[in-house]
C-alpha cells in the first residue's frame, strides 16, 4: 500500500514540475519575440504587406460587387412593382378630382 501512495506523489512532482519548466519556456520564448513596435520595416516585409493587403482588398471588393448584384436582382423588381403601384394610386386620385363629363 505504501509503494502505491509513494508512486503517484512521485509522478505528481514531475509533472509539477515539467509544467513549471513548459510555462517559464513559454514566458521567456515570448518575452524574447517581443521587439520594439516603433522599429521601421524593412521594404521586404513592406512590399509583403502591401501585396496581401492589395489582394484581399481586391477580394472584399469583388465579393461585395458580387452581393450587390445579387441584392439588386432580387430588390429591384419589388422596388419597380412598388412604385407602379404607389403611381397609379396617384392616378387614380387625380383622376377622381376631375369633373364629369
Amino acid at each position: 500500500m505504501s509503494i502505491r501512495t509513494f508512486w503517484p506523489a512521485k509522478v505528481t512532482r514531475r509533472g509539477g514540475r515539467a509544467k513549471g519548466l513548459l510555462v517559464v519556456a513559454l514566458l521567456s520564448g515570448l518575452s524574447s519575440a517581443c521587439t520594439d513596435a516603433n522599429a521601421p520595416l524593412d521594404p521586404k516585409v513592406r512590399y509583403r504587406i502591401d501585396s496581401i493587403s492589395t489582394a484581399q482588398i481586391q477580394q472584399a471588393r469583388e465579393e461585395l460587387d458580387s452581393l450587390c448584384a445579387e441584392e439588386r436582382i432580387r430588390q429591384l423588381p419589388v422596388l419597380m412593382d412598388s412604385i407602379r403601384r404607389q403611381r397609379l394610386r396617384e392616378i387614380e386620385r387625380q383622376l377622381q378630382t376631375l369633373p364629369p363629363q
